[in-house]
């Protein structure tokens, strides 16, 4: 058995048994039998991976290029915290989007969401309410009708994302692109497209309150219309799925569009997606369910068809930009029609593709995971285009190429790597000296040409480090005001009376994915912590008594690029009354506090209004003086 349902495969399609997932937290993703069900590929090489555990938990995780568990991710939610999806979408910027699909209770969860790097909502995206009234019919006691079918099938460069979604306004599929806030775009074209097979189920769900019923109306269902979209360089848009129109013109399983959404009419796929020997009818008719791009320019589509605008063939096609198929490729193959399952094509970073699904080579019956190689030609780099190396830790990075290359080259590498030019691996341990972004050129190089050259961005990131710590209260309307709190040395001085409530803020050198933080000695509780992705953290106290010394002691601290910061500990000082910070409260407190009576609170005197009322009065000489005598033991 496979652990956790998840495995790597090696190029010849035996399993690597160097990779495995792991955790380093007894209480993590893998913990209670963990079974994995979907994963989705990042840019910077980690895997987002979901599944179940024993308790019929829907988790969620994020996992390194090695297997290990990432701990930056997910902080705060508990087993199902995320929201049911069916699907993420990786975007460019490391950022996911959630989709739920043909799933009921996703449906009910979230039509659609993005997650920051840490696992964190985006709050800044939000789809119309327009949209989610569309698919879900309730009144204010429960939900009575669902319409389920939210599908990305294609994110832009710039972020915007082709959408597709059933809505009961008018039980139709809709096509739309989403800005990058989740709003509608309104420059593109929008398509509506008759969903096939429509039917209704009574399944439970769980809605907003916790309580579990059948809508009694019913779930909508269907199966979409269209089933994957490329984006090209120009812009342009390649749609697939099962249709015999779009948009009012023919077209069969296949059509491009324009950048604003309407029908290019270069395009030349014919007759498209065709059956030869199956019978078609008003509803049964071939389609066309995946699109990749191949390193010669050429496109890669698979489906149920038995011919392409008149060539046989078995599901699998090559088209040339234009539509037209390519003749010198003839698969041998078999697209198996007892099986229901849909195929699935995914490109390589050699310019391979898997084929997975209900094909079969030839001689085979039962469907088998294909390996269609990409040979000959000038080399095409397709690895990753960004990397991480954190100062102190090994390093590893292979040029991945089609046209199987004898060498590689790699110009720009900083001091502290080594490339080997035989097999194209980059590896090292940078050192402090090099922290910046560096930009490496790489190339592969066959007796056919040199590929053109890949730009890598590898960023060399400072260690993680805590800057700067302070105490912040805000003072009425005069505004929030920052007592500084050093990390070393002599701690500072809390001098504010707030009934045992205080907030401690946080200042990183990177973005923080990942935080814990415990009193560890003193009078005193960590309420909450709040958090976005940011470089700060907020720690709100309570119940922290006056006339002491307490140390908050920050752990599990992870920033952006996985980077661990040692346990910190922060020492703190809590003294009402103590103006001067000088640990005591004395005279010189009372005649500070006394000078700045009815003078209005300022970052220079803020320090006086130690009952926070945003003014420096009577009230706080009173407080200071009846303070006077208490000290904290330096």
């Amino acid at each position: 058995a496979i652990p956790f349902n998840v495995a790597r495969l090696l190029p010849d399609g035996s399993r690597d048994p160097n990779f495995t997932l792991t955790s380093a937290d007894p209480a993590g993703v893998l913990s209670f039998t963990f079974t994995g069900r979907n994963l989705t590929a990042l840019p910077d090489g980690r895997v987002l991976i979901s599944g179940t555990n024993d308790f019929g938990s829907f988790v969620v995780g994020k996992f390194l290029a090695n297997g290990a568990e990432d701990l930056g991710f997910g902080f705060g939610y508990s087993f199902g915290g995320l929201p049911t999806f069916e699907k993420a979408v990786a975007l460019p910027d490391g950022k996911v989007l959630l989709t739920a699909g043909s799933d009921p209770q996703a449906t009910v969860d979230s039509t659609l969401i993005r997650i920051n790097r840490n696992g964190t909502r985006d709050s800044t995206f939000q789809l119309p309410e327009a949209i989610r009234s569309a698919q879900i019919s309730q009144d204010m006691f429960r939900i009575n009708e669902l319409f389920v079918g939210a599908f990305v099938l294609a994110v832009q460069p710039d972020g915007r994302a082709l959408f597709l979604y059933l809505s009961g306004t008018d039980q139709n599929y809709h096509l739309v692109r989403l800005l990058t806030d989740g709003s509608v775009d309104p420059t593109f074209a929008e398509a509506t497209l008759a969903p096939l097979n429509p039917h209704v189920t009574f399944p439970y769900i769980r809605d907003y309150n916790g309580t579990i019923y059948q809508p009694f109306q019913g779930t909508h269902e269907a199966y979409p219309p269209i089933l994957d979209a490329h984006v090209l360089a120009d812009g342009r848009i390649l749609v697939a799925g099962r249709f015999t129109s779009y948009l009012g013109t023919p077209a069969r399983g296949l059509v491009r569009i324009s950048a604003n959404g309407t029908v290019d009419e270069t395009f030349s796929a014919g007759g498209g997606a065709q059956w030869l020997t199956t019978p078609e009818t008003a509803t049964s008719f071939p389609a066309v369910e995946n699109i990749v791009a191949q390193a010669d320019g050429n496109l890669l589509i698979s489906g149920t068809f038995e011919a392409f605008n008149g060539t046989p063939l078995p599901g699998l096609a090559s088209l040339h930009p234009d539509g037209s198929v390519d003749s010198s490729f003839t698969p041998s193959i078999l697209r198996h029609r007892r099986f229901i399952e849909m195929s699935r094509l995914a490109a390589q970073p050699d310019g391979s593709f898997l084929l997975g699904g209900p094909h079969s080579f030839a001689n085979e019956m039962d469907p088998s995971l294909i390996h269609i190689s990409q040979v000959g030609g000038i080399p095409v780099i397709g690895s990753a285009i960004l990397a991480t190396a954190p100062v102190g830790q090994s390093f590893s990075y292979q040029i991945v190429a089609s046209g199987q290359p004898a060498s590689y080259g790699a110009s720009g590498l900083p001091a502290g790597f080594t490339f080997y030019p035989s097999t194209g691996l980059i590896t090292g341990n940078p050192a402090a000296s090099e922290v910046g972004a560096h930009s490496i050129a790489l190339t592969a190089s066959n007796a056919e040409g040199t590929s053109a050259p890949r730009q890598l961005l590898l960023t060399i990131p400072p260690p993680l480090q805590l800057i700067s710590a302070v105490s912040r209260k805000t003072h009425g309307s005069a505004g929030t005001f920052d007592i500084p709190l050093p990390l070393d040395g002599t701690p500072g001085v809390e001098c504010r009376s707030t009934f045992g409530q205080y907030s401690i803020v946080l200042t990183f050198n990177h973005e923080i994915e990942r935080r814990q933080a415990t009193v560890t000695s003193g009078v005193g509780e960590i309420r909450s912590s709040l958090y976005q992705p940011s470089q700060t953290l907020q720690f709100d106290l309570s119940n922290v008594a006056d006339q002491q010394s307490l140390s908050l002691t920050v752990a599990n601290i992870v920033d952006e690029f996985g980077q661990v910061l040692p346990d910190q500990i922060l020492t703190i000082h809590f003294l009402a009354g103590d103006t001067n910070g000088n640990d005591t409260v004395n005279a010189s407190d009372i005649g500070q506090t006394k000078s700045q009576s009815g003078v209005a609170v300022t970052a220079d005197n803020f320090r006086a209004d130690v009952n926070l009322s945003g003014t420096i009065n009577a009230s706080d000489v009173s407080q200071v003086k009846a303070n006077a005598g208490h000290f904290v033991t330096p």
